[in-house]
């Protein structure tokens, strides 16, 4: 079972009280884990690791977590999983300030989320950025090292004329924070009042090709929609990245899709369905999948689903065909997962038997491949490589190699 790494950092009081704590994902070994999508991706997995865990082991009784967002995920659905009591949305320096952001802003307010700003430096140009911000926030965290005392004194009064608190982060040594509880600061963050540490514990959460087998499980049962996308909220990296799918412009689906409630409604349980798996092969997994195995893949769905007139024998004539290369992203045997999945009768016997109409249909389509993949490799025999024929054979379990090259 895997573990999770969480960076915690105190926010104290005047009286050096525990006030909250900044919430950082880590590695294994205490470092920021770095992601192509730095803002989005560490709160997204953060956010994930949270979800599984109870909130006052990490951060204790009555106390905030600060957490680092953006522009970029003001409206992730995601949010809507944190109870808003107990956290504080810091907004990064680097946030572009849109009428859209602001309106995000607004409504995660309504719900009761409390707002920081982050690394703020009291220039006049921060300000100005800012200025439409600070009637939305309850507290600025003024970056120390790009600043000065007496500057930070100013723009605290400033400040606390206008609701707001202070916090002087960045905090390395006894004479930094008498000056910043001199400068009317009211918390304080930094290595000299308490280093980051790191609270580690076991994740339980499934991965996103099990989250998208059960839902597909629970479309083919008598779940209602909020209890699908309830499950599917289990898994916010799964939840956010099938949204980013299913929204591409490459899917054509010509509206903007925000939510999953909204793409079982806009596409109908089985059309979900559909793109669920189309998902699953290409975009998750445990082995990597190429763009070929899921291009082979949809083309047998669809050729065992125009075998078919009826509406309802097209749907399981196209998920016998999804379903039946499974094995490949799981590396696996399709029985196994089959028992998980709880497939009808019909297709187990399709897929794992070949037998039934969908059975003679499945083995005939698989012929049609294979003697089409067969012509291929013989039009481009010579490309390879000795040691990868070989290789192909030993996957093949075939033998005798050095009788072979005695010939």
């Amino acid at each position: 079972m895997d573990k999770i790494f969480i960076g915690r950092q105190a926010i104290l009081n005047k009286h050096g009280k525990v006030f909250g704590y900044e919430l950082l994902y880590r590695d294994g070994e205490g470092e920021i884990q770095h992601f192509p999508s730095n803002m989005g991706a560490t709160a997204r997995v953060l956010l994930n690791a949270l979800t599984h865990l109870q909130l006052k082991d990490v951060i204790g009784k009555d106390k905030y977590a600060f957490l680092n967002i953006d522009h970029t995920i003001i409206e992730a659905e995601f949010l809507d999983l944190l109870d808003p009591k107990y956290f504080v949305l810091e907004i990064l320096e680097t946030t572009e300030v849109t009428d859209e952001f602001l309106q995000g802003v607004l409504k995660l307010r309504k719900k009761g989320f409390k707002f920081a700003i982050d690394d703020f430096d009291c220039t006049q140009e921060m300000i100005k950025k800012f200025s439409k911000v600070f009637k939305l926030v309850n507290i600025v965290k003024i970056d120390t090292k790009h600043t000065t005392g007496k500057r930070v004194a100013s723009v605290t009064k400033q400040l606390h004329g206008l609701g707001i608190k202070v916090l002087a982060e960045k905090i390395e040594s006894r004479e930094e924070y008498s000056e910043y509880l001199s400068a009317g600061c009211d918390f304080f963050q930094g290595y000299y009042l308490k280093k980051t540490e790191i609270v580690e514990a076991f994740n339980p959460c499934e991965t996103a090709t099990l989250t998208v087998l059960n839902v597909i499980k629970m479309l083919d049962g008598d779940s209602t929609v909020d209890d699908i996308e309830k499950h599917m909220k289990t898994n916010p990296d799964l939840s956010y990245d099938l949204l980013k799918y299913l929204n591409s412009p490459f899917n054509g689906l010509g509206q903007k899709i925000s939510s999953i409630h909204q793409a079982i409604n806009l596409l109908g349980r089985n059309n979900f369905k559909r793109w669920l798996l189309i998902y699953l092969y290409a975009e998750t997994g445990d082995k990597e999948i190429s763009k070929n195995v899921v291009d082979t893949v949809i083309a047998r769905a669809e050729a065992m689903e125009a075998t078919k007139t009826v509406k309802k024998e097209r749907d399981q004539a196209y998920l016998t065909g999804m379903l039946s290369m499974l094995d490949t992203l799981f590396g696996v045997e399709l029985e196994v997962l089959f028992k998980k999945l709880k497939v009808d009768d019909e297709i187990y016997n399709a897929v794992i038997n070949g037998k039934g109409e969908l059975g003679v249909t499945l083995r005939k389509i698989k012929g049609h491949e294979r003697s089409y993949i067969k012509e291929l490799f013989l039009e481009n025999f010579d490309k390879f490589e000795t040691k990868n024929l070989i290789t192909l054979l030993e996957d093949a379990n075939v033998k005798n190699f050095g009788s072979m090259v005695n010939k």
